[in-house]
Protein backbone atom coordinates (compact mmCIF):
# COMPACT_ATOMS: atom_id res chain seq x y z
CA UNK A 1 0.00 0.00 0.00
CA UNK A 2 2.75 2.48 0.95
CA UNK A 3 4.56 1.83 -2.34
CA UNK A 4 1.43 2.66 -4.34
CA UNK A 5 0.60 5.75 -2.30
CA UNK A 6 4.12 7.22 -2.34
CA UNK A 7 4.62 9.09 -5.66
CA UNK A 8 8.41 9.36 -5.30
CA UNK A 9 11.40 7.87 -3.53
CA UNK A 10 11.40 10.85 -1.17
CA UNK A 11 7.78 10.19 -0.19
CA UNK A 12 8.53 6.51 0.29
CA UNK A 13 11.55 7.36 2.44
CA UNK A 14 9.37 9.62 4.58
CA UNK A 15 6.93 6.78 5.10
CA UNK A 16 9.76 4.50 6.20
CA UNK A 17 10.82 6.97 8.89
CA UNK A 18 7.29 7.79 10.10
CA UNK A 19 5.39 4.55 9.58
CA UNK A 20 4.80 1.81 12.16
CA UNK A 21 7.92 0.01 13.32
CA UNK A 22 7.96 -3.79 13.76
CA UNK A 23 9.08 -5.10 17.15
CA UNK A 24 12.76 -6.08 17.43
CA UNK A 25 13.71 -9.42 15.94
CA UNK A 26 14.81 -11.62 18.83
CA UNK A 27 15.46 -15.23 19.67
CA UNK A 28 12.47 -16.60 21.54
CA UNK A 29 11.30 -19.81 23.14
CA UNK A 30 10.77 -22.34 20.35
CA UNK A 31 8.34 -24.55 22.24
CA UNK A 32 4.65 -24.47 21.42
CA UNK A 33 2.90 -23.79 18.10
CA UNK A 34 3.92 -20.81 15.99
CA UNK A 35 1.91 -19.95 12.85
CA UNK A 36 3.94 -19.77 9.67
CA UNK A 37 4.75 -16.41 8.11
CA UNK A 38 2.29 -14.99 5.55
CA UNK A 39 4.71 -15.58 2.66
CA UNK A 40 5.08 -19.20 3.76
CA UNK A 41 1.34 -19.63 4.10
CA UNK A 42 0.86 -18.79 0.43
CA UNK A 43 3.30 -21.53 -0.54
CA UNK A 44 1.77 -23.95 1.95
CA UNK A 45 -1.69 -23.42 0.46
CA UNK A 46 -0.33 -23.77 -3.08
CA UNK A 47 1.40 -27.03 -2.14
CA UNK A 48 -1.96 -28.49 -1.15
CA UNK A 49 -3.56 -27.65 -4.50
CA UNK A 50 -0.52 -27.78 -6.81
CA UNK A 51 2.00 -30.27 -5.35
CA UNK A 52 4.56 -30.07 -8.13
CA UNK A 53 8.14 -28.95 -8.76
CA UNK A 54 7.46 -25.28 -9.47
CA UNK A 55 8.24 -24.34 -5.88
CA UNK A 56 11.35 -26.48 -5.46
CA UNK A 57 14.79 -24.84 -5.46
CA UNK A 58 17.42 -27.13 -7.08
CA UNK A 59 21.03 -27.44 -5.94
CA UNK A 60 23.21 -29.74 -8.07
CA UNK A 61 26.97 -30.22 -7.69
CA UNK A 62 29.44 -32.49 -9.48
CA UNK A 63 31.82 -34.09 -6.98
CA UNK A 64 35.01 -35.73 -8.25
CA UNK A 65 37.91 -37.35 -6.45
CA UNK A 66 38.03 -38.76 -2.94
CA UNK A 67 34.92 -38.28 -0.82
CA UNK A 68 34.21 -39.41 2.73
CA UNK A 69 30.55 -40.37 2.36
CA UNK A 70 30.04 -40.98 6.08
CA UNK A 71 31.48 -37.56 6.90
CA UNK A 72 29.19 -35.97 4.30
CA UNK A 73 26.14 -37.72 5.73
CA UNK A 74 27.00 -36.47 9.21
CA UNK A 75 27.64 -32.98 7.82
CA UNK A 76 24.14 -32.97 6.32
CA UNK A 77 22.76 -33.69 9.78
CA UNK A 78 24.94 -30.91 11.22
CA UNK A 79 23.54 -28.56 8.59
CA UNK A 80 19.95 -29.42 9.49
CA UNK A 81 20.74 -29.10 13.18
CA UNK A 82 22.05 -25.58 12.56
CA UNK A 83 19.18 -24.56 10.27
CA UNK A 84 16.04 -25.95 11.89
CA UNK A 85 13.90 -24.78 8.97
CA UNK A 86 15.41 -27.66 6.96
CA UNK A 87 13.86 -30.15 9.40
CA UNK A 88 10.53 -28.41 9.83
CA UNK A 89 7.12 -29.53 8.61
CA UNK A 90 3.96 -27.44 8.60
CA UNK A 91 0.94 -29.39 9.88
CA UNK A 92 -2.14 -27.17 9.87
CA UNK A 93 0.00 -24.18 8.93
CA UNK A 94 2.19 -24.26 12.06
CA UNK A 95 5.89 -24.96 12.53
CA UNK A 96 6.72 -28.49 13.74
CA UNK A 97 10.16 -30.06 13.99
CA UNK A 98 10.33 -33.52 12.38
CA UNK A 99 12.98 -36.16 11.73
CA UNK A 100 16.23 -34.99 10.17
CA UNK A 101 16.59 -35.36 6.39
CA UNK A 102 19.02 -38.18 5.60
CA UNK A 103 21.59 -38.21 2.80
CA UNK A 104 20.57 -40.96 0.38
CA UNK A 105 23.53 -42.65 -1.32
CA UNK A 106 22.49 -44.16 -4.65
CA UNK A 107 24.33 -45.82 -7.55
CA UNK A 108 22.83 -45.01 -10.92
CA UNK A 109 23.48 -45.68 -14.59
CA UNK A 110 21.12 -42.88 -15.59
CA UNK A 111 22.18 -39.76 -13.66
CA UNK A 112 19.95 -37.42 -15.66
CA UNK A 113 16.88 -39.39 -14.71
CA UNK A 114 17.97 -39.68 -11.07
CA UNK A 115 18.56 -35.93 -10.82
CA UNK A 116 15.19 -35.19 -12.42
CA UNK A 117 13.37 -37.56 -10.07
CA UNK A 118 15.05 -35.97 -7.06
CA UNK A 119 14.13 -32.46 -8.13
CA UNK A 120 10.56 -33.09 -9.26
CA UNK A 121 9.09 -35.38 -6.60
CA UNK A 122 6.56 -33.36 -4.56
CA UNK A 123 6.86 -32.70 -0.83
CA UNK A 124 4.17 -33.38 1.75
CA UNK A 125 4.74 -30.24 3.80
CA UNK A 126 2.40 -31.45 6.54
CA UNK A 127 4.66 -34.36 7.46
CA UNK A 128 8.01 -34.13 5.64
CA UNK A 129 11.01 -31.85 6.02
CA UNK A 130 11.43 -29.54 3.02
CA UNK A 131 14.84 -30.95 2.06
CA UNK A 132 15.62 -33.99 -0.08
CA UNK A 133 19.32 -34.67 -0.63
CA UNK A 134 20.98 -37.49 -2.55
CA UNK A 135 24.50 -38.49 -3.51
CA UNK A 136 24.49 -40.23 -6.89
CA UNK A 137 27.40 -42.52 -7.79
CA UNK A 138 27.96 -42.09 -11.53
CA UNK A 139 31.40 -43.71 -11.87
CA UNK A 140 34.49 -44.30 -9.77
CA UNK A 141 35.36 -41.03 -8.01
CA UNK A 142 32.58 -39.27 -9.93
CA UNK A 143 29.41 -38.33 -8.11
CA UNK A 144 26.55 -35.84 -8.22
CA UNK A 145 25.24 -34.22 -5.05
CA UNK A 146 21.67 -33.12 -5.67
CA UNK A 147 19.40 -31.34 -3.22
CA UNK A 148 15.77 -30.32 -3.67
CA UNK A 149 14.58 -27.72 -1.19
CA UNK A 150 11.02 -26.44 -1.09
CA UNK A 151 10.70 -22.69 -1.50
CA UNK A 152 8.75 -22.49 1.78
CA UNK A 153 12.12 -22.88 3.52
CA UNK A 154 14.66 -21.72 0.97
CA UNK A 155 15.40 -19.30 -1.86
CA UNK A 156 18.19 -18.53 -4.29
CA UNK A 157 19.97 -16.27 -1.83
CA UNK A 158 20.17 -19.19 0.62
CA UNK A 159 22.28 -21.40 -1.67
CA UNK A 160 25.60 -19.75 -0.83
CA UNK A 161 25.21 -19.86 2.98
CA UNK A 162 23.91 -23.44 2.83
CA UNK A 163 26.87 -24.70 0.79
CA UNK A 164 29.33 -22.76 2.95
CA UNK A 165 27.93 -24.34 6.12
CA UNK A 166 27.88 -27.79 4.53
CA UNK A 167 31.52 -27.39 3.51
CA UNK A 168 32.48 -26.25 7.02
CA UNK A 169 30.70 -29.21 8.58
CA UNK A 170 32.19 -31.70 6.10
CA UNK A 171 35.75 -30.52 6.67
CA UNK A 172 35.26 -30.76 10.42
CA UNK A 173 33.80 -34.26 10.21
CA UNK A 174 36.62 -35.46 7.96
CA UNK A 175 38.95 -34.26 10.71
CA UNK A 176 36.98 -36.19 13.30
CA UNK A 177 35.37 -33.25 15.07
CA UNK A 178 31.99 -31.50 15.00
CA UNK A 179 31.82 -28.09 13.31
CA UNK A 180 32.62 -25.13 15.55
CA UNK A 181 30.42 -22.36 14.23
CA UNK A 182 28.68 -19.59 16.09
CA UNK A 183 25.00 -20.24 16.88
CA UNK A 184 22.57 -18.36 14.66
CA UNK A 185 21.15 -15.32 16.50
CA UNK A 186 17.59 -15.91 15.24
CA UNK A 187 15.60 -18.42 13.22
CA UNK A 188 12.89 -18.03 10.61
CA UNK A 189 10.45 -19.10 13.28
CA UNK A 190 11.47 -15.97 15.22
CA UNK A 191 10.87 -13.87 12.10
CA UNK A 192 7.42 -15.41 11.62
CA UNK A 193 6.56 -14.72 15.25
CA UNK A 194 7.55 -11.08 14.83
CA UNK A 195 5.42 -10.75 11.69
CA UNK A 196 2.37 -12.03 13.53
CA UNK A 197 3.04 -9.72 16.47
CA UNK A 198 3.32 -6.76 14.10
CA UNK A 199 0.34 -7.55 11.85
CA UNK A 200 -2.00 -8.82 14.55
CA UNK A 201 -5.26 -10.67 13.98
CA UNK A 202 -7.00 -9.66 10.75
CA UNK A 203 -10.39 -9.96 12.51
CA UNK A 204 -9.49 -7.21 15.01
CA UNK A 205 -10.35 -3.72 13.62
CA UNK A 206 -7.33 -2.02 15.17
CA UNK A 207 -4.73 -4.43 13.81
CA UNK A 208 -2.38 -3.69 10.91
CA UNK A 209 -3.63 -6.80 9.12
CA UNK A 210 -7.23 -5.62 9.38
CA UNK A 211 -6.33 -2.16 8.06
CA UNK A 212 -4.46 -3.64 5.12
CA UNK A 213 -7.30 -6.00 4.22
CA UNK A 214 -9.83 -3.19 4.53
CA UNK A 215 -7.73 -0.95 2.28
CA UNK A 216 -7.40 -3.56 -0.45
CA UNK A 217 -11.04 -4.60 -0.24
CA UNK A 218 -12.02 -0.97 -0.79
CA UNK A 219 -9.42 -0.35 -3.49
CA UNK A 220 -10.29 -3.46 -5.48
CA UNK A 221 -14.06 -3.25 -5.04
CA UNK A 222 -15.74 -3.74 -8.40
CA UNK A 223 -12.55 -4.85 -10.16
Amino acid sequence: RAVLEAPSLAALAAHVTTGPVPPPLRRADTTGPVPIAPAQRRLWLLSRTEPDARYIVPVVLRVTGDLDVDALATAVRDLCDRHEILRTAYPDGNFALVDYPVLEHISTSDPDRAVTETLTAPFDLDTEPPLRIRLLDVARDDRILVAAVHHIAFDGASVGPLLADLQTAYRARVGGTPPTWQPLPVTYRDYARRQHEFLGDHTEPGSAAHRQLDYWATTLAGV
